[in-house]
């Protein structure tokens, strides 16, 4: 009794296996989707053992997949099963070997014989007959009596139908070009399992002559998986034939499926097409566009331009380098109109270059955006120059210039440009009483620009004329009023001259040297215009 059981349990283990097994196996082959291959022509007249059929790929297609077309009918009786194997039906495999895109019409060539064979336009991938078509007669391949396309995955014993096609049948069991009771005759079908007639199936019934031959989709090409299915399974958008086949040759000029793969596929359209941004020198302008494929296609190698005028008109309209979304305003910029074109590409097919209005004049702003500049009295008698900027293009220095109540601005300092917001300066030698600065800025190409004035009032220790510093070991300054004197001496207290110094017109201060005199107190005479101003300085 337990050897029963054990043995009927290994048994149920190993059945169950072999489902699993097979469920996976199913699975693995069955990668592409229901709807995802369509038939749309067929071809079965003419006395010849080469017929034709085109599928169209409403899905992009990986490499390395395995599909199996087949003219076998579809019996649903007992779980469904194809028809017995007979010389004038048959079964080719069709391996890709490389990505194929959506919308892709692809027309295949089969030829009966004793060797049968299949070519496909274009190439496609690996095609092998496995099955049948060793017939020599002209009903080998699809008889001539309607017959059927029928694409799937998977195993001859366990198919997953992706596309069902059949054409012209005539019987009293026919419901939407397909037979509804058990089927028997070799151009006979039921609708194979898992399909559903005008969604992923389509079936053409005849009520004028036994059968038709030929058959063309005549519909639009373009539209999402789903919008093509529905007018694929629609016999409204198919013309047929008894006589005459059909062009079936992609990108023939004069067949059924003219231009270039992939041929089911709307060209992509651009709308609203503009560029943002400040239109200054040194801002980026950003083109904007609305992208819109009726295919549901994913936008992928659009290309970009942008174009420069001499007005909003396109006068003298030159291409610019930059071929992003993105342009940096430049010199050469400056009061023209800037413009922006994109051309939308699905990945498959471009769209119409498509450009947008021209905007400007472009201003030509300083390199420096100043935001404020003070100047403040400091200790020591300095003045302390602090300045705030926003913004800095092709900036290489800030210069400062001085002057006091009368006379003209001149160069006191420079500070190198960098990268910091905020900038100071100390003025160590101000003039005695009110200092006018002007701070400029120094382009890259020597260009200058004045950006702000300030002003600070200094009041030295003793008065007007105060010599300083006062001891010194050093130097001792004196400041002037400018063109006011014409020399100056240092002597000592005794009278003795020990140094003289012209005073130029303009000059705002005279120093005298006394690190090499001796210890003591001096006088510094400032004589001009009828007057001496004596100031006495201690060397310390």
């Amino acid at each position: 009794m337990m050897k029963d059981y054990k043995s009927a349990a290994k048994k149920l283990l190993g059945a169950m296996l072999l489902t699993m097994l097979g469920a996976a196996s199913q699975s693995a082959w069955a990668t592409v989707g229901v709807g995802d291959i369509a038939v749309v022509g067929y071809n079965s007249d003419g006395s010849t053992t080469t017929k034709d059929f085109a599928v169209v790929t409403l899905a992009t297609i990986n490499s390395g997949e395995t599909i199996f077309i087949t003219d076998k009918g579809w019996t649903a009786t007992s779980g469904g099963s194809f028809m017995a194997d007979i010389t004038t039906e048959g079964i080719f495999s069709w391996t890709t070997t490389g990505v194929i895109k959506k919308g892709t019409v692809i027309r295949f060539a089969i030829t009966s014989g004793a060797s049968p064979s299949v070519v496909s336009s274009p190439a496609v991938g690996t095609l092998t007959v496995v099955n049948g078509w060793t017939s020599t007669a002209t009903a080998s391949p699809f008889g001539t009596n309607g017959d059927q396309v029928l694409i799937y995955q998977g195993s001859l014993a366990s198919p997953t139908f992706i596309f069902g096609f059949n054409a012209g049948n005539l019987g009293a069991d026919v419901v939407n070009g397909w037979n509804t009771t058990a089927t028997s005759g070799n151009s006979l079908s039921n609708l194979p399992t898992g399909l559903a007639n005008g969604t992923n199936a389509i079936g053409f019934p005849t009520t004028t002559v036994s059968s038709l031959d030929n058959y063309a989709y005549t519909g639009a090409v373009g539209g999402t998986k789903a919008d093509m299915l529905a007018r694929i399974c629609n016999r409204s958008n198919w013309g047929s034939d008894d006589a005459v086949t059909y062009d079936l040759v992609p990108g023939s000029a004069t067949g059924s499926f003219p231009g270039t793969n992939p041929i089911f596929n709307t060209v992509p359209t651009a709308s609203a097409v503009s560029h943002t941004g400040t239109l200054e020198l040194g801002e980026t302008l950003t083109g904007a566009y609305t992208y819109t494929d009726t295919d549901g296609d994913a936008e992928t190698g659009s290309t970009f331009k942008w174009f420069r005028s001499d007005n909003g008109s396109g006068l003298n309209k030159v291409q610019l380098a930059p071929v992003t979304k993105t342009y940096v305003l430049t010199a050469a910029d400056v009061n023209k109109f800037i413009s922006f074109q994109v051309t939308v590409n699905d990945g498959s097919v471009a769209g119409t270059a498509v450009e947008s209005a021209l905007r400007g004049p472009i201003s030509g702003t300083l390199p420096v955006r100043l935001i404020d500049f003070s100047a403040k009295a400091d200790a020591g008698n300095s003045v302390r120059l602090t300045w705030r900027v926003a913004q800095q293009r092709n900036n290489k220095a800030f210069i400062i210039h001085r002057k006091g109540d009368g006379g003209e601005f001149t160069k006191v300092g420079e500070v190198a440009a960098g990268v910091a917001e905020i900038y100071t300066f100390t003025d160590r030698f101000p003039r005695n009483g009110n200092n006018y600065y002007r701070l400029s800025q120094l382009d890259d190409d020597g260009t200058m620009a004045d950006l702000a004035e300030g002003a600070a009032h200094i009041s030295f220790l003793g008065g007007a004329f105060a010599a300083y510093p006062n001891p010194t070991t050093g130097t001792a300054t004196v400041d002037l009023g400018a063109g006011r004197f014409e020399r100056a001496e240092l002597t000592d207290l005794s009278g003795k001259v020990m140094a003289t110094k012209k005073i130029s017109a303009g000059e705002e201060r005279i120093s005298f040297d006394l690190s090499s005199s001796p210890k003591g107190v001096y006088l510094i005479r400032i004589i001009g215009n009828g007057e001496t101003i004596v100031r006495k300085v201690s060397r310390k």
